[in-house]
C-alpha cells in the first residue's frame, strides 16, 4: 500500500529477491573464491600502537594476503583475504600456528590469542551483486541491494551515499515525480556502480599479486611523486577513487588518458620544473 518503496536491505535483498520471484528483473550473485576472516592486533605497551597508524599494511603473499587497520582503541584489526580451499587458505592441513609461523613470521607476535580468535571468528564470503533494472513502477534498489562490491577500494558505503545524492538530484529535475525520478537514477548510477565493482576485484588482484614487487612498488612511487609535484596534470586512480568526487566510471577514463602521450610528458615536466623551483627556495 506504500506510495514508493526503497529496497535497502543489503547484498542478500529481500526485496531484490521478490523483483527476481516476481521476474521483472536479473540478478547474479558472483562469489569469490575467497573469503575472509578478522583478528585483533591489541595495542601495545602503554596504550601504543604496535604498528605505524597512519598506514595500511598488507601482508602480499600471491593468492593470499592480510591487511591490517588502525581503530581509534589503538588496536588494529587484521582481515585475512584467504581462497576457501589450497595452500594458504582456510582449508590449509597446517595448524594455524604453524601457518603463520611459516608464512606470516613478523605478525605472531602482535597477535595475542591466535589460536583461539581464529577459532571463533566466523569465515565471511565475499560477493558481487550484479542486476538490472534496479528499479520496477514504484519500487527502486539502491546500495548493496544493487550492486554489492568486494570491499579491495573501500567503497561499498560510499558508493550508496552516491545512489542517495543522484537520487536526490533526479527527484528536484523531475518536481519529485517518483514514476520518473527512480529509472533516471538507475540509469545514471549503473555504469559507474559497474565501474567501482570491476575497479575493487582489480585492486584486490593488485594487492594480492604485486604488492612485494620492485617493480611495482617503483611505479608507484612514480605515481605518488607526479601526484605531489604536478596536481594540475596527474592523479593515481586510488586517488581518484577515494579521495575526489569524480564519478567512478570517468577515473578509469582520466588514468588511462594521463599514461599516454603527451599527457605523461606534460606531467613529468610539471613535475620537474616544480622539482628544480622547489630546489631554489
Amino acid at each position: 500500500s506504500a506510495s514508493v518503496v526503497f529496497g535497502t536491505d543489503g547484498a542478500s535483498s529481500q526485496v531484490r529477491a521478490e523483483m527476481v520471484r516476481a521476474g521483472v528483473c536479473d540478478a547474479a550473485l558472483d562469489t569469490l573464491e575467497y573469503g575472509y576472516k578478522e583478528l585483533v592486533i591489541a595495542a601495545g605497551q602503554k596504550g601504543a600502537y604496535q604498528l605505524e597508524a597512519s598506514s595500511l599494511h598488507i601482508w602480499p603473499r600471491g593468492n593470499a594476503m592480510i591487511i591490517a587497520l588502525p581503530n581509534p582503541d589503538h588496536s588494529f584489526t587484521a582481515t585475512l583475504f584467504w581462497p576457501f580451499d589450497g595452500p594458504c587458505g582456510f582449508a590449509d592441513p597446517r595448524t594455524i600456528e604453524q601457518h603463520f609461523a611459516e608464512v606470516y613470521p613478523d605478525l605472531v607476535p602482535l597477535l595475542g590469542d591466535l589460536q583461539g580468535e581464529f577459532e571463533r571468528h566466523p569465515v565471511g564470503s565475499l560477493v558481487t551483486v550484479r542486476m538490472w533494472p534496479w528499479t520496477r513502477g514504484r519500487i527502486g534498489l539502491l546500495g548493496d541491494a544493487a550492486h554489492a562490491i568486494a570491499p579491495f577500494f573501500g567503497q561499498g558505503m560510499n558508493c550508496s551515499f552516491e545512489d542517495v545524492v543522484e537520487l536526490d538530484r533526479c527527484l528536484d529535475e523531475t518536481s519529485d515525480n517518483w514514476a520518473e525520478a527512480l529509472p533516471l537514477y538507475a540509469e545514471r548510477r549503473k555504469p559507474h556502480a559497474d565501474a567501482i565493482g570491476e575497479l575493487a576485484l582489480a585492486n584486490f588482484v593488485e594487492m594480492r599479486d604485486k604488492g612485494s614487487s620492485t617493480m611495482f612498488k617503483a611505479r608507484k612511487n612514480v605515481e605518488h611523486t607526479l601526484e605531489r609535484l604536478a596536481p594540475d596534470h596527474f592523479d593515481s586512480l586510488y586517488e581518484l577513487v577515494s579521495f575526489s568526487n569524480v564519478p567512478y566510471a570517468e577515473t578509469r577514463t582520466r588514468t588511462a588518458q594521463q599514461r599516454r602521450f603527451p599527457h605523461n610528458v606534460v606531467a613529468v615536466a610539471a613535475a620537474a620544473k616544480a622539482l628544480v623551483t622547489g630546489s631554489h627556495r
